[in-house]
């Protein structure tokens, strides 16, 4: 297994278990429970990184920490440090590097230039920071680890003004993953957002975006009726 990916693996195991509160010694004894005791020493080694990885710990630890096995792989992945990329590159730079790595279709490159960006932008530019959180949630929804997705849209809505043509794109994305999860509750505040904004006479490209994602928001919550309709118009 790759260094920087066993470390950021390690580095999430650990986060798991703290926002958990949970001891070296609680882990052990639930995998125990298991029938797959993973010691607090080996634990330990694991959240270093400073040992592999097997596949066997792995989905043990999974189910400890609630999760699904892909969705810690993703998440170790977005973890990828900033520092992969040349320490002289801008927040601009690592956008576009996004974008060029997104065009080829190097997903997970293209959502580390995309975090990268967010990350070294922050401080200064709030726009950026957004738009390279939503292009982020592009790149994790396509490679199916929806629930990254959806936080980086999250991220992206924070800081995005509330009328602007890229908040809306957001909304509408965020309808779609929540459909997707069948958030149905969750999904109709966002979806209902998003055909507000369509009443309020949007440019031509955002109006397509909002009909689009509307319909396959719809499609996903089972109202095909709605979602025809709303396909015919756009």
């Amino acid at each position: 297994m790759n260094e920087g990916v066993r470390k950021s693996i390690g580095k999430l195991l650990r986060q798991l278990r703290s926002e958990r509160a949970m001891s070296l010694v609680t882990v052990e004894e639930l995998t125990e429970k298991l029938g797959a005791r993973i010691t607090r020493s080996r634990l330990s080694e694991l959240e270093r990184g400073d040992i592999p990885v097997p596949l066997d710990d792995v989905q043990v630890l999974c189910r400890v920490y609630g999760l699904v096995l892909a969705d810690l792989f993703m998440e170790a992945l977005a973890a990828r440090p900033t520092k992969h990329f040349p320490r002289d590159w801008s927040a601009e730079d690592l956008f576009e590097e996004g974008k060029r790595m997104y065009g080829v279709g190097k997903l997970h490159e293209a959502g580390w230039a995309f975090d990268a960006a967010a990350e070294r932008a922050e401080a200064a530019d709030e726009t950026m920071v957004g738009l390279a959180r939503a292009s982020a949630c592009h790149c994790y929804d396509r490679m199916g680890a929806n629930r990254l997705a959806m936080r980086r849209i999250e991220e992206a809505l924070d800081v995005f003004e509330g009328e602007s043509e890229a908040s809306s794109r957001a909304i509408g994305k965020m309808a779609v993953l929540l459909a997707g999860e069948r958030a149905e509750v969750r999904a109709r505040v966002y979806l209902d957002a998003s055909l507000a904004k369509l009443e309020a006479d949007p440019s031509p490209e955002l109006r397509a975006y909002l009909l689009d994602s509307s319909a396959s928001a719809l499609h996903l919550l089972g109202d095909l009726k709605s979602a025809t309709r709303l396909s015919l118009q756009a």
